[in-house]
Formats: structure tokens, C-alpha cells, sequence
């Protein structure tokens, strides 16, 4: 019995953490695709979302953000998210060209 209600429970908390990564893919598709519509507001505003709801935090949400700022002529905003975008990946070629143009 008590087996049971641990592989209950397990599969219970499987449900809410798939549920809520659903959740910030779909914040996250959704910040994409105003991006690629221009409308950077929208695309800030749901990439903050992902990261206020989501603890797993992608190299590639850090740097749309950057971008997205980058967009709204926020410079020294921009910044700090391609610099974030690198504490995740120094490999990250696109963030460190982009932060060069910003200095």
C-alpha cells in the first residue's frame, strides 16, 4: 500500500511539472512569435514571463530577450541579458557579437 501511494504521488508531481513546462514553452512561443512580428513589448513581456514562472532558464529565452531589448532600444538592458546568455554558454558566438556592438 504505502508503494502505491509514493508511485501516485510521483506521478502526480510528473503531471504538474509537465503541466507548467507546457505552460512556459507555450510563453515562450508565444514571446517568438511576437518577436517575429515586431512587436517587441509583447515578445519582452512573455519572454519576462518564462522567466518569472520557470526556473530552467535556456541560453536562447536570455538572448531573445537581449535581442528583444535590444530592439526596443534599451542598450544597457540588452546588455545584461546577452552577459547572462554567456554565464550559460561562453561558446555563445551571437550573444558575444551582439554585446560588442552594444560597447
Amino acid at each position: 500500500m504505502h508503494r502505491l501511494l509514493v508511485l501516485c504521488l510521483s506521478f502526480l508531481a510528473l503531471a504538474l511539472l509537465s503541466g507548467r513546462a507546457a505552460a512556459t514553452t507555450a510563453l515562450y512561443e508565444q514571446g517568438v512569435a511576437a518577436f517575429e512580428k515586431k512587436d517587441w513589448p509583447a515578445a519582452r513581456e512573455a519572454f519576462e514571463a518564462v522567466i518569472e514562472k520557470d526556473q530552467t532558464i535556456s541560453n536562447d529565452l536570455l538572448f531573445n530577450l537581449g535581442n528583444t531589448l535590444f530592439r526596443e532600444e534599451k542598450p544597457g538592458q540588452a546588455a545584461l541579458w546577452y552577459r547572462r546568455a554567456l554565464l550559460l554558454d561562453p561558446r555563445d558566438a551571437a550573444a558575444r557579437q551582439n554585446l560588442r556592438l552594444l560597447q
